[in-house]
């Protein structure tokens, strides 16, 4: 039995998505403000853009041999990934005035979208289902 090898950058997309949902909802809860919560959810997809493109050709998650990764992005993963995440940011940026008027609860409306943006972030690259 041999140990797998994890390699963070490879992952850091779908971690830097779901930690802005954690850090949105503790902003919102702290700062009563939807608002922030939005920004807090618009940087994170921000900075996961960029690491999507950096982890191209990259694999993680493997067993014994390179053939067995669980976890390989490819340039199409990268691609849609990249729609993922731009998608999610027009999302926010959609919702933002309905955040801003109260009508939604904006924290858990961003740690939703967010928990669910790195949901689909992740599945594209996934060798194993």
């Amino acid at each position: 039995m041999s140990i797998q090898s994890i390699d963070l950058l490879t992952l850091s997309p779908t971690v830097v998505v779901a930690l802005g949902a954690l850090v949105a909802l503790v902003a919102e809860l702290v700062t009563r403000r939807g608002q922030v919560a939005v920004g807090v959810g618009l940087v994170a997809l921000v900075v996961a853009i960029p690491l999507a493109v950096v982890a191209s050709g990259e694999q993680t998650l493997c067993g014994g041999d390179e053939l067995s990764c669980a976890y390989v992005v490819s340039p199409l993963s990268v691609g849609l990934q990249l729609i993922v995440l731009v998608s999610t940011v027009v999302v926010l940026l959609m919702a933002s005035a309905d955040v801003s008027d109260r009508t939604v609860p904006g924290g858990e409306f961003v740690f939703l979208v967010l928990c669910s943006a790195s949901g689909a972030v992740l599945v594209p690259a996934t060798n194993d289902l």
